[in-house]
């Protein structure tokens, strides 16, 4: 038999072990919803649990504007369009990150290496060594992204200027302006304008 002594202190013991189990699973759920309350149920498993979107799932695989591709859970800036690419593959590919830094790469034990978000630690995809060689742009990495992780932000477009401002209208010559007094309408562009009033053509009853 335990003596008060001993089974006091194991009592504690056990106590304090299940206070620090909650603290820690307050901590980790914390750290695991920080930046993605506002996220949909399909983006937070790919961020946070590595599930893999279905190929051609993702409307970002036909984005052709020209914008910044960012992180969906904190809004880091990961990729420019003129790094994008078509693969092929299903997923949105690009050849390189717009900073190295934004991007931390870890070897999973399947060998692959994946890319999170350095900042908010989010899943993102993965990179291969079959992308485009320096003749077309690229550095021979493939980075094969899932489209729940990013936000695209297209780039606004300027109307542009074309040739000098519009003059002003000068004002109507007097003879036009005195028909117009004379009750005689003027419309741009209407043939029964210019049709004398004896020349119009009579209306039929009914028809």
């Amino acid at each position: 038999a335990h003596t008060p002594h001993v089974a006091r202190w194991w009592v504690d013991s056990q106590e304090r072990a299940r206070g620090q189990g909650k603290e820690q699973r307050a901590g980790l759920q914390k750290h695991t919803m920080s930046g993605f309350k506002m996220v949909d149920p399909l983006s937070w498993a790919t961020m946070r649990l590595g599930v893999t979107e279905k190929r051609w799932s993702s409307k970002l695989n036909d984005e052709k504007r020209e914008g910044v591709y960012k992180c969906k859970g904190c809004g880091t800036e990961l990729y420019a369009s003129d790094a994008k690419y078509s693969s092929g593959t299903g997923w949105p590919s690009f050849m390189r990150p717009i900073d190295e830094g934004s991007l931390k790469r870890r070897r999973e034990l399947d060998g692959r290496i994946e890319v999170v978000c350095s900042n908010c630690k989010a899943h993102l995809g993965h990179v291969f060594g079959d992308g485009p060689d320096s003749q077309h742009g690229g550095c021979g990495h493939r980075h094969c992204i899932n489209g729940r992780s990013l936000i695209f932000e297209p780039i606004l477009e300027q109307s542009p200027i074309d040739g000098p401002p519009p003059e002003e209208e000068s004002s109507p010559p007097e003879e036009e302006s005195s028909a117009a007094e004379a009750g005689t309408p003027e419309t741009e562009g209407d043939p029964a304008s210019t049709t004398p009033a004896s020349a119009a053509p009579t209306p039929t009853v009914g028809e």
